[in-house]
């Protein structure tokens, strides 16, 4: 326990502090709880018997469903910090909703590692994707993914014509005519 105090009273004093700093004081966290939990419910047996086992087994499950409900709402809708974050992650997304398309274009303007991670994975899975930076040499029945509202700018720039096909948030699946 002291060990425990020790750590956290040094990563709480650090200039900087990042989420993952806390990491090497969970298993011992999690053991302390553990001991804890286990003292409490000894006592709870020995005063309330089972009846009283259930009843704070009852009032744990729902003093926990809130903060419990909350995580499961943010990792099914996660949030992104930076504005640029959520259309890179959508590309995976909107692919697996656009997967009976095996071949097409991937256009994002500047760097995206998502988008590379993604044309990797689709890929290994057979499909004919292809990341370009420029839209110049689309033809027509050109298929192009874009979660990039430049695209449409830069399609209309240099006199592409496109028909859209599918979509969903800010991407969109374009046919070039």
């Amino acid at each position: 326990m002291g060990v425990l105090l020790v750590f956290l009273a040094i990563i709480s004093t650090a200039g900087t502090k990042l989420p993952w700093y806390v990491a090497p004081a969970w298993p011992p966290i999690a053991l302390v709880l553990g001991i804890g939990l286990a003292a409490f419910a000894e006592r709870l047996k020995e005063k309330w018997g089972a009846k009283g086992m259930i009843a704070a087994a009852l009032a744990f499950a729902l003093l926990y469903m809130g903060p419990y409900s909350r995580k499961i709402h943010e990792v099914a809708h996660p949030r992104h910090e930076n504005p640029w974050e959520a259309p890179q992650l959508d590309y995976g997304t909107f692919m697996e909703f656009m997967k009976d398309y095996r071949k097409y274009y991937l256009f994002q303007k500047g760097y995206n590692a998502a988008l590379r991670f993604y044309e990797k994975a689709w890929r290994r899975r057979g499909y004919d994707v292809t990341r370009i930076y420029d839209v110049r040499p689309l033809r027509t029945g050109d298929l192009l993914m874009t979660c990039d509202e430049r695209a449409l700018d830069l399609l209309e720039k240099h006199g592409k014509r496109w028909t859209q096909i599918g979509h969903w948030r800010g991407c969109r699946m374009l046919r070039i005519e």
